[in-house]
């Protein structure tokens, strides 16, 4: 329901969710909200071909235009044993014109008014610096951490120096916040870009990398996988196909290990440069319980990767007190501070079912990647 005050200032707005032919409007919205270019098959890809249903999208409109907009994407998970649907807010927005006015808050409450009635068990986001009070304020989530990122350096004389070289840009003349602004924090914007790819390509099939398949046996790994904290978002083979092999441009190559008949273990990464960084991104690595030395094999095979085409280092997404992050932090990698983050991912979340709703905010609970956001 619109306060009477909402009404007054909004009269001319009307809510409701998006129709087909609306694309152009929101990637315009889009545009407009983040400076994100996109297409209007990118968004189709991102809100309807999701494998896990039918997405909620919600729009505010003044006449033809969309000046607001509000979503959340239906995401398989497993929570504690049990399976369910947990939403992926994404890409909230109004156009500048119309911020402050109370619009965001009114279109996000109808996407949650709409998934608490359709089942989900949660909704949560990954938000920014700017956005992050609003979201906490109005649209009953938790902050929960920080994006906890983990960098191997593989040449850290190069890393350290271009680490440092930023630091005292931030310090002395704000060039940081600058550079950094041009990088949408829009999902669909993502993939970004690698402007290497040919080289990648290159050195990817020598060393023996394919580009992403997956079938059942993935599916029935991740089943099985060693490790994986409780809440975690299912990494089947219908959702790893949609994420990785069909993403538009696919700039992610894949090894798996298979030993005894049965695949155990597998690796996703992918090259980007980024922030002046040439970075290795370890998307995805999960393998069979009792399968920790192949799990090690695919680890020095993307560090090999990283090595031949000349990266500063790999870069890993695992939340503390998880299995994953100790592996890691035994093969070198070690947390970046906050103060070196060139961005800042917020994770929150907001329970929508009844009981104990605690176990959601421990952020040892949850199992995180780089393939749980869309931007890279």
């Amino acid at each position: 329901m619109i306060k009477a005050t909402s009404a007054d200032k909004l009269r001319d707005v009307k809510i409701g969710p998006w129709q087909p032919g609306d694309e152009l409007a929101i990637l315009d919205c889009l545009k407009a909200s983040f400076r994100a270019y996109s297409t209007a098959d990118r968004w189709r890809h991102l809100f309807l071909d999701n494998p896990a249903g039918e997405p909620i999208i919600i729009l505010g409109r003044s006449g033809d235009m969309v000046i607001s907009h509000q979503s959340a994407i239906p995401r398989r998970f497993r929570v504690f044993g049990k399976e369910g649907i947990v939403g992926a807010q994404l890409d909230g927005m109004s156009r500048p014109g119309w911020r402050r006015k109370g619009i965001k808050t009114i279109v996000a409450e109808e996407v949650r008014r709409i998934a608490v009635e359709r089942g989900y068990l949660a909704i949560y986001s990954f938000a920014n610096s700017q956005s992050l009070h609003g979201i906490v304020k109005y649209q009953h989530r938790r902050a929960i951490a920080l994006l906890p990122v983990l960098v191997r350096p593989i040449c850290p004389i190069r890393l350290i120096p271009r680490l440092c070289h930023r630091l005292f840009r931030r310090l002395l003349d704000g060039r940081q916040a600058r550079e950094t602004s041009r990088i949408a924090d829009s999902s669909i914007a993502g993939p970004l870009p690698d402007y290497s790819i040919a080289r990648l390509e290159e050195f990817a099939s020598l060393l023996g990398w394919n580009k992403p398949a997956f079938d059942n046996q993935h599916t029935e790994l991740f089943e099985n996988a060693e490790g994986i904290p409780p809440i975690t978002l299912i990494r089947d083979a219908r959702h790893l196909t949609w994420r990785y092999t069909h993403a538009p441009g696919c700039p992610y190559w894949q090894r798996n290990i298979h030993a005894a008949g049965r695949l155990q273990a597998t690796v996703i990464v992918r090259h980007i440069f980024l922030f002046n960084l040439r970075l290795v991104l370890l998307m995805e690595w999960f393998w069979r319980t009792g399968g920790r030395a192949y799990a090690r094999l695919l680890l020095r095979d993307a560090i090999r990767l990283g090595k031949a085409v000349r990266a500063d280092g790999i870069a890993a997404v695992s939340m503390p007190g998880t299995l994953t992050r100790k592996l890691l932090k035994q093969s070198l990698f070690f947390p970046v501070p906050e103060f070196l983050l060139p961005k800042k991912s917020i994770l929150t979340v907001g329970p929508e079912t009844e009981g104990t709703t605690e176990v959601w905010f421990d952020r040892s609970n949850w199992y995180l990647t780089w393939g749980d956001g869309f931007v890279v």
